[in-house]
Order: C-alpha cells, then sequence, then structure tokens
C-alpha cells in the first residue's frame, strides 16, 4: 500500500498535501497492525 501511494504520488502532484496525509494514515495503520500481531504472538 505504502509503495503504492508513492507511485501515484511521484506521477500526479495535484492535491499533494491529500496524498501526503494518506501516506502518513497508511504507515500508522501498517504500524498499529505490526503492534497487534505481535501482541497477538505473544498470547
Amino acid at each position: 500500500m505504502f509503495q503504492q501511494l508513492l507511485r501515484i504520488m511521484s506521477k500526479k502532484t495535484r492535491n499533494l498535501p491529500d496524498r501526503t496525509q494518506r501516506l502518513f494514515i497508511a504507515k500508522g495503520l501498517e504500524r498499529a497492525g505490526d503492534h497487534m500481531t505481535d501482541i497477538a504472538e505473544e498470547l
């Protein structure tokens, strides 16, 4: 997902602030998923 957003951002610079925000949201969701996986493995 992260790589896909980077490709889109590099091709189309219009609405860059919105896309940048989505990029940070995607990274945050990815980190949250990693944390959930770690917690599940400890159970």
